[in-house]
């Protein structure tokens, strides 16, 4: 599954975190990460999760070793280093300033279009 993922043009990535409240040498209030990668053909299409107990860059930059092609992800710092990795060009996912737009639309009055609308 990972080298079919690998094999993607266009790579979606996202972390979260997660508790686990039993885990040996780590305390229930520890956060862990689960690391979602989605792409492949759409017919075929892949979608991984990797557990780990740190958000740091190394995770990713570990988990797409030899990748070449687009990256989408969010603004998160961890994946900087992808960028300087040869073939991979990352790309900005615009869903979270949509999200303070759909917020904006909601507070203003009803029936008014604003710059929300607009934007």
């Amino acid at each position: 599954m990972r080298a079919r993922l690998l094999g993607s043009c266009v790579i979606h990535y996202d972390e979260t975190h997660v508790q686990v409240n039993e885990e040996p040498d780590r305390e229930p209030t520890n956060l862990s990460w689960m690391w979602v990668q989605a792409g492949g053909p759409p017919n075929q299409s892949v979608i991984l999760f990797d557990y780990s107990t740190s958000r740091a860059q190394e995770v990713p930059s570990r988990l797409l070793e030899g990748y070449r092609g687009y990256l989408m992800t969010d603004d998160y710092t961890g994946y900087n280093a992808l960028d300087a990795q040869a073939g991979v060009e990352r790309l900005d996912c615009w869903a979270r300033a949509r999200r303070k737009f759909v917020g904006a639309q909601k507070v203003q009055p009803k029936g008014k279009t604003g710059r929300a609308d607009i934007a």
